[in-house]
């Protein structure tokens, strides 16, 4: 935030910031609406500067990243600080792309980065090996996620060693954390979900 100060923005006509050194960043208003933007904001969301202006930031997001962001935005006011958070960004020419949102309380409202997530190798599991990691990473133990399954406790183990495989990693906990890190499992949720953009 300390990069961004109010010397160094400076707006030019319709809401768009002009400065050339202002990241990939956008101002909303307390009910999220998009008051002034950077173009290269803009692009990332498949718009122009003008488009953008007027409307609400979070309609740019899938329903499932809309109400994560509603929810920590409401939050964070009146207070001061912020927050960052993975959000699926739907675009303008209608393709989804992971990106990364860093929300700042300023002046009253909000400040927003939107920078492009990176590229990791997707991670698709079966149904049952999402359900069997949302237990691990509920506490479950391998006797209750087999009953809750309808498995013996040696199909369980088989399925997380597998999973230990995809993930490149040695334990559970190992595995829960890289997990949450790679989205697979959803931070905003308990009990411990797999969003289905995971699952096959």
């Amino acid at each position: 935030m300390t990069a961004l100060t109010e010397v160094s923005l400076i707006t030019g006509g319709g809401g768009v910031l002009l400065h050339g050194d202002a990241p990939s960043c956008a101002f909303l208003d307390t009910r999220l609406v998009i008051s002034r933007v950077s173009a290269d904001f803009a692009e990332l969301l498949d718009a122009t500067p003008h488009d953008l202006v007027g409307r609400d930031f979070t309609s740019f997001l899938d329903p499932e990243s809309r109400g994560v962001v509603h929810k920590r935005c409401g939050e964070l006011l009146p207070h001061t600080g912020g927050f960052t958070q993975q959000v699926d960004v739907v675009r303008g020419d209608r393709r989804h792309q992971r990106a990364q949102v860093c929300v700042y309380t300023f002046r009253g409202a909000f400040l927003v980065t939107l920078t492009p997530a990176p590229r990791t190798a997707a991670i698709v599991l079966a149904k049952l090996d999402a359900r069997i990691l949302e237990g691990l990473a509920h506490g479950d133990s391998t006797e209750l996620i087999a009953t809750r399954l309808f498995l013996s406790r040696q199909a369980v183990s088989y399925h997380v060693a597998a999973m230990l495989r995809t993930f490149k990693v040695a334990n559970r906990a190992s595995l829960i954390s890289k997990a949450y890190c790679a989205g697979v499992l959803d931070s905003a949720s308990w009990p411990p979900r797999v969003p289905a953009r995971f699952v096959k």
